[in-house]
């Protein structure tokens, strides 16, 4: 009925309009520096896992600021790699 042509750029232009009138999402970086509840979204753990998997299993070094615990995002990635199979 309708021609294969036809309909792949009509498919291309609507999806040109919707993605168009779509807001681009503000998607924020992770910090550099972590508390210890932001380190265990970025892992995707609760605090009390991720103080008890990184923290005391000693996986990441810590900067301790009083009661503030503070962690390298680096530090982080590299035990994230190193618990890799």
């Amino acid at each position: 009925m309708f021609d294969q042509a036809f309909i792949t750029t009509l498919a291309k232009q609507v999806a040109a309009l919707v993605a168009a009138s779509m807001p681009t999402p503000r998607v924020e970086p992770w910090p550099k520096w972590m508390n210890t509840e932001t380190a265990a979204r970025y892992v995707g753990l609760n605090k009390d896992q991720f103080r008890y998997a990184f923290v005391e299993k000693k996986l990441v070094p810590i900067v301790r600021r009083d009661r503030l615990l503070l962690i390298d995002r680096d530090d982080i990635d590299t035990a994230l790699t190193k618990l890799k199979r």
